[in-house]
């Protein structure tokens, strides 16, 4: 058998990533073609987030490929835009805990309240857009009629009871992340406290080092990121 240069405790970080990224894959085609009664209508938003999750952990892994320019009197620029991948990286980890902070419960009417008030936060951020078109005017219209509705059925929710009055006015105007943080909740996902904190943290240690690298130029200069970073910021998907 030939030897791959690796011990058996080492991993492929790029092996890795096809692995996640095709289990992911066939996670989110196996609900295709699945009805949603009318009433159920929310739950689709599960696989719009895990689209989105599946979308910017692809993304990171273009971008964290170096760009090479080549210029006309022979220079050649290699760099890897780390400001860039660690945007997106950080997108991934917020979406992972959105999907579950709104979806992990079994109780279905949590999930529903949930979603509710993650969609009010949403629909409140378009509320503050200054509209310049008639058609952008309608659809802010629209927005507010739909905010109008979130609200009632948040309203109507025994859960809005678990809030304190102050933090429970704040929810109704958009606030969703009330009464919890990402490292809470990125705990409670079954990630380690401290990991979470490094990963997230855009002033990290490895976060440090990488950003801080030098690009090197020149006509044969060569720059290349190391391939554990995108496993180690990716980590989590996996969790």
């Amino acid at each position: 058998m030939p030897s791959t240069g690796r011990t058996p405790s080492q991993r492929d970080p790029e092996q890795d990533f096809a692995t996640i990224t095709e289990l992911f894959a066939a996670m989110i085609g196996a609900q295709e073609g699945q009805a949603l009664a009318t009433d159920d209508a929310w739950i689709n938003h599960a696989q719009i987030l895990a689209v989105k999750l599946f979308k910017q952990a692809c993304s990171v892994r273009v971008v964290v490929n170096a760009t090479q320019l080549d210029f006309q009197d022979g220079k050649q620029i290699v760099f890897v835009d780390h400001s860039s991948a660690t945007i997106l990286a950080r997108a991934c980890l917020e979406t992972f805990i959105v999907f579950h902070w709104i979806f992990q419960s079994k109780d279905t009417a949590l999930r529903r309240f949930r979603h509710g008030v993650w969609r009010l936060g949403g629909l409140m951020d378009r509320l503050k857009l200054h509209p310049s078109t008639e058609q952008a005017r309608e659809a802010i219209g629209r927005t507010r009629l739909q905010a109008a509705e979130q609200i009632a059925d948040i309203e109507a929710s025994p859960y809005l009871g678990d809030y304190k009055p102050e933090q429970a006015k704040r929810l109704l105007k958009g606030d969703w992340r009330v009464g919890w943080s990402w490292t809470d909740e990125a705990v409670r996902a079954g990630l380690h406290k401290k990991y979470f904190q490094n990963v997230y943290s855009i002033s990290a240690g490895m976060l440090i080092a990488l950003t801080s690298a030098p690009c090197r130029w020149g006509k044969r200069s060569r720059w290349r990121i190391s391939e554990y970073w995108l496993w180690w910021r990716c980590k989590p998907l996996c969790m």
